[in-house]
């Protein structure tokens, strides 16, 4: 994969929360990056459960990310 700069990673980047936490994912090609603080978080989670149902999945949100942990935590 060619080198991607760190701006055009932000700017062309989704947020996201998976397992409550924000990250930010940018998919070029087919190839998706997470990244964002929280992203080492994927590294420790069991490939089971990192492919397992809707709780363990990532979800794409706008705006506020204490509106997106709220609706995730209400289902």
């Amino acid at each position: 994969m060619e080198q991607i700069s760190k701006e055009e990673l932000d700017r062309n980047s989704v947020k996201i929360l998976y397992l409550g936490f924000p990250m930010k994912m940018y998919d070029v090609n087919g190839e998706t990056i997470i990244h964002g603080f929280w992203s080492w978080i994927t590294d420790f989670i069991p490939e089971p459960l990192f492919n397992g149902g809707s709780h363990w999945t990532f979800i794409k949100y706008k705006g506020s990310y204490w509106k997106a942990l709220w609706r995730f935590l209400n289902g």
